[in-house]
């Protein structure tokens, strides 16, 4: 009996001990820059944050474009752990937070974070706050609505240039966002996402409405 005990004992012992080596082993992920990956990190495990300026489907996989301020990534969500993803938020959306937890792998040229699991990816949804300063640095990484006056839009660019409150904002339009054929001088309502692009403050846009 006290033999078994002892058995007993230790197994619960052991399988302490490996929990927590799990768990410290999740808090010393490192947390990355976006603008800080290269090929030089190839499958390290890194956890990222930022905002979806991007999603498009491939099949049965979720494909994101990750925006953290510094730079983007893109984030595969292949079909196998999609549902587990989904299960809470429903759908991934322009604007909605995301971390990130998975490996640096590269495909045709270009990086990604490759969640192994579920448990990798966490989705938070974000109020839309509207704006009428021309502040939106403090806005970076939030969702706003703002209403201005389209300056020019060159040719079949996927992004124009908004007059907001004597500024100017570049607005880019992610594949599945629908320019609504409005010219020069014509009011229009955005939604979208605050971030940077090569360097430039960006508003991505989860949609795009005319006022006239």
């Amino acid at each position: 009996m006290r033999e078994t005990s002892l058995a007993t004992l230790a197994l619960v012992c052991a399988l302490l001990g490996l929990a927590s080596v799990v768990m410290v082993s999740q808090r010393l992920v490192e947390e990355a820059k976006i603008g800080e990956l290269s090929q030089h990190n190839l499958e390290t495990t890194v956890q990222i944050s930022g905002v979806v300026v991007r999603v498009s489907k491939s099949g049965e996989h979720v494909i994101l474009r990750v925006s953290d301020g510094t730079g983007q990534v893109t984030v595969p969500i292949f079909g196998n752990i999609l549902g587990g993803v989904l299960a809470e938020v429903g759908e991934i959306e322009i604007g909605d937070m995301v971390t990130v937890r998975g490996k640096i792998e590269e495909y045709r040229g270009v990086l990604e974070v490759v969640p192994a699991s579920a448990r990798g990816v966490r989705v938070t949804k974000q109020e839309t706050q509207k704006v009428v300063d021309t502040d939106l640095e403090k806005y970076m990484l939030r969702v706003v609505e703002v209403v201005g006056v389209v300056v020019r839009k060159p040719g079949d660019a996927p992004f124009f240039y908004l007059g907001f409150g004597g500024e100017e904002i570049r607005v880019y339009m992610p594949p599945g966002v629908a320019w609504p054929g409005v010219g020069a001088g014509e009011s229009v309502r955005v939604v979208g996402a605050v971030t940077r692009y090569g360097g430039v403050l960006e508003l991505v846009a989860r949609r795009v409405e005319p006022l006239n």
